[in-house]
């Protein structure tokens, strides 16, 4: 599940209704990308939709956990800091430093 900080985009997925299946836009292993043309580009004819936000505000990456298994597994750290991910999980606040 991703959670993005554009707000425009969170008040989309909250009107579809139902989930929306994505990845980043960059292939695997390669660069990111923050640019629309560049992803039109690449992936023009192979994706159903391309919604076009402008350039992306850059950042940490996202953090990645697998919580298919009985415990929650960090996959790759990012901009959510596993601490507070793990506070979530367990339904208590998050306490900065």
């Amino acid at each position: 599940m991703r959670v993005p900080a554009l707000p425009w985009l969170r008040s989309l997925l909250r009107r579809c209704g139902f989930p929306l299946i994505s990845s980043s836009a960059n292939r695997s292993g390669a660069a990111e990308i923050d640019d629309s043309a560049e992803v039109r580009r690449l992936f023009q004819g192979s994706v159903d939709l391309i919604i076009d936000g402008g350039r992306t505000p850059g950042g940490a990456a996202s953090t990645v956990v697998d919580l298919t298994k009985g415990e929650p597994v960090l996959l790759r750290p990012g901009a959510v800091p596993w601490d507070r991910i793990l506070a979530a999980l367990a339904g208590r606040p998050h306490r900065e430093g």
